[in-house]
């Protein structure tokens, strides 16, 4: 007998298995490995490069929600198919993907999760999982502009594995809660800045803190 398709619960109920540094955060940056992203991503056939012609990381401490959301609606105001992606969200999952602003259906969500979960490796994270649902989905779905929320950091966050053609930087804020990364500025200033790989704007707020950033890159 043909097993039932996985319902949304379900795909739950396996991508908790997984380790959640939303819910647990890491002792340091030795728990990012972009290279574990990356792998997963060519196993699933590179969806990644598949995200249209402009693909957008908003990456800070502050404002990343919003500020994607902004440029999710003028994409879409420009007629362009869009894809969204992020995190973390306040009710369902679905939240986090949508195109063309319509969350992912739950029979669709949970068919790639079991896609992706049959390509995981064994330390692949919770956020790198729902991070490949997203490309796949956006990548099928011939999304033209797709928007990435960073999820901690910048240079190692599962995001930063699509290649983008722009970056926004929110506002930096330091030492703002019990978050260890929040506390170390230089290691703030080397995660954060990823997004100078591609042509990169700043919010009114950054100011100061930006600049000392600048003078911490590596």
């Amino acid at each position: 007998m043909a097993a039932m398709p996985t319902t949304l619960a379900e795909a739950m109920e396996k991508l908790s298995r997984l380790t959640n540094y939303e819910r647990t955060r890491p002792d340091g940056p030795r728990a990012f490995d972009l290279s574990r992203m990356e792998a997963l991503l060519r196993r699933l056939g590179s969806p990644e490069r598949r995200l249209g012609a402009r693909v957008v990381q908003v990456a800070g401490t502050k404002g990343k929600g919003s500020t994607a959301r902004y440029l999710d609606a003028i994409f879409r105001a420009a007629h362009l198919r869009t894809g969204r992606y992020l995190s973390p969200h306040l009710e369902s999952v679905r939240e986090r993907i949508a195109i063309d602003g319509e969350l992912i259906g739950e029979a669709d969500f949970a068919a790639r999760v079991e896609t992706i979960l049959a390509a995981a490796g064994p330390a692949t994270t919770f956020f790198e999982a729902l991070t490949a649902v997203a490309c796949l989905h956006f990548a099928d779905a011939g999304t033209e502009a797709t928007v990435l929320e960073v999820g901690l950091g910048g240079r190692l966050d599962a995001t930063t594995a699509a290649p983008s053609t722009h970056t926004v930087i929110t506002e930096i804020s330091f030492a703002s809660d019990d978050d260890a990364l929040a506390r170390d500025e230089p290691l703030l200033a080397t995660l954060a800045t990823a997004s100078l790989r591609t042509r990169i704007a700043t919010g009114p707020h950054a100011g100061e803190r930006w600049r000392r950033l600048g003078d911490r890159i590596e």
